[in-house]
């Protein structure tokens, strides 16, 4: 399932809540952070490639 949707600027996106998964945010100190389904997934996209990677494997998949 794909979490994000492209808002009707085609610009940017957005995740609707119940997307998310299981999550929670916790307070460290100074630092707010945010754990659970969603930032894990984009964690794992992170560490695969980069955005430019992606797109170019995108735009040869067409």
């Amino acid at each position: 399932m794909k979490y994000t949707q492209k808002n009707p600027s085609g610009e940017s996106f957005r995740i609707p809540v119940e997307r998310f998964g299981d999550f929670e945010i916790r307070q460290f100190g100074p630092t707010v952070a945010m754990f659970g389904d969603i930032v894990n997934r984009l964690g794992r996209y992170e560490a695969a490639l980069t955005i430019e990677e992606a797109e170019a494997y995108a735009r040869g998949k067409k």
